[in-house]
């Protein structure tokens, strides 16, 4: 014949479902989070002769920049962060000079990596912020090709 059940088994079933279906979920959050945090803020910005807003001109040189801020729209002393890229023609050696600043609010990064089309590459902790990183000299015959150059911008937030 057929099982009978007590009065209030399958109740009691369910609860249990549904007690191992928050642990599931609670374990599934516990180890996620810190995987989700690890992922970058990531941003591209692209300096060219032909595109990017000039600030200066004199009869030595020509200068270009771009910025990325974050969070987009921010000014730069209220942003998590912003790195700046100048671009510098000097006419009377052919010869463009590239500047990196990274500034912005030390307690809210963990690091920020910056990557440019020249393969320079730097990774900056929290303490490294507000310092001008020098990328370097490069012919005009050496960086034409690379324009636009893309200027990659990573940040790991805590």
């Amino acid at each position: 014949m057929g099982k009978t059940m007590k009065k209030g088994q399958s109740s009691l079933e369910y609860l249990i479902f549904i007690a191992v279906a928050i642990i599931i979920v609670a374990l599934v959050i516990k180890y996620t989070e810190p995987a989700v945090k690890e992922v970058p803020i990531t941003g591209i910005v692209y300096i060219d002769p032909e595109t990017s807003p000039v600030v200066e001109q004199t009869s030595e040189k020509i200068k270009w920049k771009v910025t990325y801020y974050y969070p987009p729209g921010c000014q730069a002393t209220k942003c998590d962060f912003y790195v700046s890229v100048n671009l510098k023609y000097y006419y009377s050696s052919d010869k463009y000079r590239i500047d990196v600043y990274i500034g912005g609010e030390a307690d809210r990064i963990k690091k920020i990596k910056v990557s440019m089309c020249t393969g320079w590459e730097k990774v900056v902790d929290a303490n490294g912020f507000d310092r001008n990183y020098f990328v370097g000299y490069f012919a005009k015959k050496e960086l034409d090709p690379l324009f636009p150059c893309q200027v990659t911008v990573m940040a790991w937030i805590k």
